[in-house]
C-alpha cells in the first residue's frame, strides 16, 4: 500500500465529534492542507479545504488492494446496502463515514499487517461486522 496515501500504520483512528473525525480522515488519509480562510467560520473552511483529491485515491488504492478478499467484500455488501446500494465502492465509501470509520480503520490495519491473520474471528472483523448488520 502507497503510505503516501493512507497513513494506517502510524496512526490511531480516535474521534469523538465531527471536528476531530475530520481531522482524523486529514490525517489517515494525508490529506494537504490548504492556507485557512481567516475570513470565514472555521467548520466552513474545514469544509473549503477538504482534499478530495488525496481521499480518492487512497480510496481507489484500498479497494484495489482489498476488494477480492472475501471478508472486505463482504464489508463492501453490507456498507453499501445501508444506502440501498449494491455498489461495493459505494460500501467503501460508508464504511469511511463518521459512524463505521474507526473500525474499518483497524480492519484495514490489521489486514495489511498481515493478510493471513486477518480472517472470520478476527476482533476488527467480529466488532464491524456486528455493527454493520
Amino acid at each position: 500500500m502507497d503510505q503516501l496515501l493512507y497513513n494506517f500504520i502510524n496512526q490511531e483512528s480516535n474521534y469523538d465529534d465531527d471536528s476531530s473525525y475530520r481531522e482524523c480522515l486529514r490525517n489517515m488519509f494525508m490529506m494537504i492542507e490548504l492556507t485557512p480562510n481567516t475570513d470565514i467560520d472555521h467548520i466552513t473552511n474545514d469544509e473549503n479545504n477538504y482534499d478530495e483529491e488525496s481521499m480518492s485515491k487512497a480510496m481507489d488504492i484500498i479497494y484495489e488492494k482489498t476488494r477480492n478478499h472475501k471478508l472486505f467484500q463482504y464489508l463492501y455488501q453490507h456498507g453499501a446496502a445501508k444506502m440501498f446500494s449494491m455498489d461495493q465502492e459505494i460500501g467503501l465509501a460508508v464504511l469511511c463515514s463518521y459512524d463505521y470509520f474507526h473500525l474499518f480503520h483497524m480492519c484495514l490495519r490489521d489486514f495489511f499487517k498481515n493478510a493471513k491473520a486477518f480472517h472470520e474471528k478476527s476482533e476488527s472483523y467480529m466488532c464491524l461486522t456486528n455493527k454493520l448488520i
